[in-house]
């Protein structure tokens, strides 16, 4: 998960409200492939805000936790076979690489 992705969807799942975290992600600077980390060096607003909200630091705290991590398997179905007459019954497993 990119930084600003890490910062919404925790703060969608701690319940703060859409403006709030939409406020603290557009915060954050707009560098390709910036971290959380860097960007509370680089962005004195952010950590201010940050620091003046307990629930910002608690949303703050578990995104640099999260941020990097995938957010899904997002795995596809390769193919689709439309055949006339009576098909296989098959089922699709998703393995991750090791």
């Amino acid at each position: 998960m990119a930084a600003k992705a890490a910062v919404k969807d925790v703060g969608r799942a701690m319940d703060i409200p859409y403006g709030e975290v939409d406020r603290l992600a557009k915060l954050i600077p707009t560098t390709l492939g910036i971290e959380l980390k860097d960007a509370l060096e680089e962005a004195p607003q952010l950590k201010s805000a940050i620091n003046s909200d307990e629930r910002l630091k608690d949303l703050m705290a578990v995104a640099l936790r999260l941020e990097g991590l995938s957010r899904h398997a997002s795995t596809h179905a390769p193919a689709l076979s439309f055949r006339r007459g009576r098909s296989r019954t098959s089922c699709l497993s998703i393995s991750q690489p090791r």
